[in-house]
């Protein structure tokens, strides 16, 4: 490896590449960093040499033959949630998608590869990834010696305690004022010569409430003036920021740039595909520096690919995993639940591996914490590519209510579930299937 790097051998890579001379160029170039070294020539045999072999990092190009690369992709992440996926492609419409798509990619290199580039991302990856083999010099590393004798900690002699807590300091002065008080009072009754007139006490000036009104005092929001400095630095320093939306539970993240901010309002220049999900979304979110501001959409300039937003404010922003990936169903998906005896069916909005939420124009009597029974009903991708059909299949799984909604006339009810251990594998690659189906549409709609 280039700029004096070490070979690594205790981590395996795998090359997945149609273009039989660069995959040999690369995989030439691999062999000297790495003594494991994969090689695929289409996303099927990527996703098989991944599953037998499980390979640390998975190198590969997007024009993938026999299986789609982004198919491959969610698979491989699927069986294995922490391989470092690189993709080296040529500029195409998968490649601007994928640099919006969050899919947990390590880096994306553009065609022809820079290996300077490639070797420095491959150094980041080695130096995260923990090592498979100890060195000998950590496992003779001598212990940490613990001094055998701690100082004693001081404790306070708790009769000195007692008496000062007891001590009656306030006393005495209120005491003193009393009887001088009192003495006082004596006086002016005994002495008859010297009276003292008694003070008349004015009379409360009356204001009339028309000419004088009690001034307003003006509250300032402190997340409101927080949001405006955050902004105000972004757009002086020229920040880069993360734009973050969701296209039916997909994330898609990219960069941006606020260029203005006047009147509360802010104009942020965007990708096309960033464009595309807030139209769809309505609102975005907007990463600065560690921290999350929501913002709704008000206008859409689509000639400069500019968004102007409106209402920020502070959010505490954290980014499910994979697991927790909410998708929203497709019209397929049917859910029903069982308690007390009774059997009913409902709406579901979104799914992930653990969560279903779901809506109903019912008032039902449903507490959190209840326990229910569920049946989860989808259509299925044929197990064969060559056979386009679809089959409707079941599922069972007990849940707990975690969280009612009322929002208006709807009810939302999040349930966690546990699928039966018969339906987890038809049902994880439902959530695969739907994923895909989700990007796939995402392209179609970007293209259109």
């Amino acid at each position: 490896m280039k700029n004096g790097t070490k070979r690594t051998s205790d981590l395996s890579v795998l090359y997945v590449e149609n273009d039989t001379t660069l995959q040999k160029e690369i995989s030439t170039h691999l062999k000297k960093i790495f003594s494991k070294v994969y090689q695929a020539f289409d996303g099927l045999e990527g996703l098989i040499l991944s599953k037998k072999n499980k390979p640390d990092i998975v190198l590969t190009d997007l024009n993938l033959s026999k299986k789609n690369a982004f198919e491959m992709i969610v698979d491989i992440q699927d069986f294995d949630s922490k391989v470092s996926i690189i993709v080296l492609s040529d500029k195409n419409d998968d490649f601007e998608l994928l640099e919006t798509l969050d899919l947990g990619i390590v880096a994306l290199f553009q065609k022809p590869l820079n290996l300077t580039n490639l070797n420095r991302a491959l150094q980041k990856v080695i130096l995260l990834k923990p090592n498979k083999i100890i060195p000998p010099k950590v496992i003779q590393s001598k212990p940490i010696q613990i001094p055998k004798a701690m100082p004693k900690p001081v404790v306070l002699n708790p009769i000195q305690t007692k008496k000062i807590v007891q001590q009656p300091i306030r006393i005495e002065p209120i005491v003193r004022k009393e009887i001088q008080k009192k003495h006082i009072k004596k006086e002016v009754v005994k002495d008859k010569s010297t009276p003292i007139k008694p003070t008349i006490k004015e009379k409360p000036v009356k204001v009339n409430p028309i000419k004088k009104k009690p001034i307003k005092v003006k509250t300032v929001d402190p997340d409101y003036t927080q949001c405006n400095e955050i902004i105000s630095s972004a757009v002086e320093n020229k920040l880069d920021i993360s734009c973050i939306n969701s296209y039916k539970g997909l994330i898609i993240s990219n960069t941006g740039e606020i260029i203005k901010f006047d009147n509360k309002l802010i104009t942020v220049k965007v990708t096309k595909t960033q464009l595309f999900s807030i139209i769809h979304e309505k609102k975005i979110v907007l990463g600065i520096r560690n921290q999350y501001i929501l913002a709704k959409l008000l206008r859409v300039d689509k000639k400069n690919n500019q968004i102007i937003l409106k209402t920020p404010q502070l959010i505490q922003y954290k980014q499910r995993d994979n697991k927790n990936k909410r998708i929203t169903v497709d019209k397929s998906f049917k859910t029903t639940i069982g308690y007390d005896n009774t059997q009913i069916e409902l709406s579901p909005c979104d799914v992930s591996y653990n969560f279903i939420a779901l809506e109903t124009t019912e008032q039902l009597d449903l507490q959190k914490n209840t326990s229910i029974e569920l049946t989860l009903g989808f259509e299925l991708n044929a197990p064969s590519s060559l056979v386009n059909e679809k089959k409707f299949t079941k599922v069972f799984a007990t849940g707990i209510i975690k969280r009612i909604q009322n929002n208006g006339n709807k009810q939302k009810i999040i349930i966690e579930h546990k699928i039966q251990r018969s339906g987890q594998n038809v049902y994880k690659k439902y959530l695969q299937q739907r994923e895909i189906d989700i990007i796939n549409e995402f392209k179609m709609k970007m293209k259109s």
